[in-house]
């Protein structure tokens, strides 16, 4: 039987859930909370057709609809294209209940997202795993966005 991308990184994902990295997201240029502020942990991925399902250690849920170029390591967590994001999760501090399940949608070059920037990206201060300068490059790429995300 042959297997569709989603399928491809969802087993991927899972072979490597212990190696991941854990930090922030980003959608599109587009941090979820402030950048570095929060601690996202990958503990499961599936896979159906196109849909590509990660799901995270507080409940989240990540769905990536055509995801490519996925790169997953102990040092990065990427998705370099899709078609469309939906980031779920239950508001922080309250019970996992209906109620309190929010969710935000990004769409490849809705308006508000960074049309060159990655689909999907984690922002990990893994000090353990980084090199001293790669640290510092990636900390002053994290904050030329967030001041381009600001001017606009």
């Amino acid at each position: 039987m042959v297997k569709t991308l989603a399928e491809k990184y969802a087993a991927s994902l899972n072979r490597e859930l212990s190696n991941l990295p854990c930090g922030s997201l980003r959608f599109w240029g587009v941090s979820f909370g402030r950048p570095y502020d929060n601690r996202h942990e990958i503990v499961g991925a599936e896979g159906e057709s196109n849909l590509l399902r990660i799901r995270f250690n507080e409940g989240e849920l990540l769905s990536v609809w055509s995801p490519s170029g996925l790169k997953a390591s102990a040092s990065v967590f990427q998705i370099a294209d899709a078609e469309r994001v939906c980031w779920e999760w239950y508001y922080y501090g309250r019970p996992q209940a209906p109620e309190n399940l929010c969710f935000e949608n990004y769409v490849k070059g809705q308006p508000g997202t960074f049309t060159d920037a990655l689909a999907v990206e984690m922002l990990s201060l893994n000090l353990s795993k980084s090199k001293g300068f790669a640290l510092l490059l990636q900390i002053v790429a994290f904050f030329r966005a967030y001041l381009a995300q600001k001017r606009s």
